[in-house]
């Protein structure tokens, strides 16, 4: 009865329990993995609402399909299935594969969903194609274009040349100026030579003419 009630959940997205509440699954959106270039699956998570009951007739049907029995037969089995659940003492659980445990605390009935089985998680694979002669949205800060938009503004937008020529010419005039400096303060010294002041001291007379 178990693999039938999982059965069931997974390919109705939904299954009630007579007199113990609704098993659903809800999925999550897929996720993009850009540095593996792949998409996540929808992870799926199993939730349990208690103390609700629903027309539960097509999961009758499901269990006489498949176990080939009448269906007021059917019915009973899932009763009784659902008794073990209902029966739980306190701190009592009991497992549905590859869905989750029931477990009574103080006549309350609470529920940890199972791990969801692989295979409806598998990634695939996802390769980003460009396609540079197509429009695509994009974020610029905080406005929302497009790419034709950006090109035709960087199209028209000024472009400052950079002048190389300009920064060649003045460093060549300021590395002239410091070399004439500097030689015309050398030669200045080099030609007049010592330029330095010679105090002469008066000689004493010592001939005396007769």
């Amino acid at each position: 009865m178990q693999h039938l009630i999982a059965q069931y959940l997974f390919n109705n997205k939904q299954c009630v329990l007579p007199n113990v509440g609704i098993l659903s699954i809800i999925n999550d959106s897929a996720t993009t993995i850009i540095g593996e270039q792949s998409i996540a699956a929808p992870i799926a998570q199993i939730n349990f609402t208690s103390n609700i009951n629903h027309p539960y007739t097509d999961v009758v049907n499901f269990i006489a399909y498949h176990k080939n029995m009448a269906v007021d037969c059917a019915e009973a089995a899932l009763h009784q299935f659902c008794g073990n659940i209902i029966g739980l003492a306190n701190n009592e659980s009991f497992t549905i594969d590859m869905v989750g445990t029931f477990t009574a605390i103080y006549k309350e009935i609470n529920f940890a969903p199972a791990t969801t089985p692989a295979f409806f998680n598998k990634a695939v694979f996802a390769e980003r194609v460009i396609h540079p002669n197509d429009t695509h949205e994009m974020l610029v800060g905080d406005t929302n274009t497009d790419t034709a938009a950006m090109t035709a503004y960087l199209e028209d937008a000024p472009v400052k040349a950079y002048k190389w020529w300009v920064a060649a010419i003045i460093i060549t005039v300021l590395s002239a100026a410091v070399v004439i400096w500097y030689y015309t303060n050398t030669l200045q010294h080099n030609l007049g030579g010592n330029r330095n002041t010679i105090e002469v001291t008066p000689t004493t007379q010592t001939y005396v003419q007769p």
